[in-house]
């Protein structure tokens, strides 16, 4: 279940209440030794999350 959702200009995020963190619209991904920004039209697990 989600438990907290934030937005701002270009993204969405929301937080279950298991520690997953799922986010869409423009999302920063790292790519090699760099980092761009992709667009994700539907809600993506973020890596790293629940945090240990």
């Amino acid at each position: 279940n989600v438990v907290t959702i934030a937005g701002g200009r270009r993204r969405f995020c929301a937080l279950t209440d298991n520690g997953e963190l799922w986010c869409w619209g423009q999302i920063y991904v790292p790519v090699g030794n760099a980092i761009e920004v992709q667009n994700f039209p539907r809600p993506t697990r973020i890596a790293g999350y629940p945090l240990p």
